[in-house]
């Protein structure tokens, strides 16, 4: 009925995402973004597409990076962009678009919580766990900031500490094999064997 709706063809794409039509979703989202080359939401479907299903980082990033030409307080564009650019090893470049995002939503764990993520690359423990209780201010008992938390104290050599925060984590979330794996590792490194071994036979 409406052929040249560009909306319409970006609906079609995130439905077409949703159940699992990745090629026709791709060909539908680029047609809205051919439509409007003002609209927004198909370029951001587009490019999580790119940076997650297809595999292809550099063409996600182009893509977030239009999305920043057309609103640069895009807070969404700003933060997938640094997780592109910290897989593809710009760590410089991440900070810069983690820190824009924080700026333009201070309310928001995440990009402090991938800020500290970053400081953890960088073996600055000061750093991370600055981020990571920024993140833990935010949104108290979030088990990912809490895990972070935790790694960074392992780091420190606080292994009362972490052992604290992933069992904080397991309490919530009792099925996360990867907080369950670094619980029974720090565990078995401090030779409690038994309590190792518990840890690895739940994961």
């Amino acid at each position: 009925a409406e052929p040249g709706n560009a909306h319409v063809h970006a609906s079609l794409g995130r439905l077409q995402a949703m159940r699992g039509q990745f090629t026709e979703a791709e060909a539908s989202l680029k047609k809205a973004a051919e439509l409007d080359p003002k609209l927004v939401r198909p370029r951001m479907d587009l490019a999580d597409l790119y940076a997650t299903t297809f595999r292809k980082p550099r063409d996600a990033l182009a893509l977030y990076r239009s999305v920043l030409a057309i609103d640069a307080s895009h807070a969404g564009a700003h933060y997938a962009s640094g997780i592109v650019l910290s897989g593809l090893g710009e760590l410089d470049q991440a900070g810069r678009a983690f820190e824009a995002a924080q700026r333009i939503e201070p309310r928001n764990p995440l990009p402090p919580l991938a800020l500290a993520r970053l400081a953890i690359a960088r073996k600055d423990d000061r750093g991370a766990m600055n981020w990571v209780e920024r993140a833990l201010a935010i949104q108290p008992g979030m088990a990912e900031a809490l895990e972070t938390r935790a790694d960074i104290r392992q780091m420190r050599g606080e292994n009362d500490q972490a052992l604290s925060d992933y069992a904080a984590v397991l309490r919530v979330n009792p099925d996360r094999v990867g907080t369950l794996l670094k619980q029974g590792s720090l565990l078995q490194k401090l030779g409690r064997n038994e309590a190792a071994a518990e840890a690895y036979q739940a994961a």
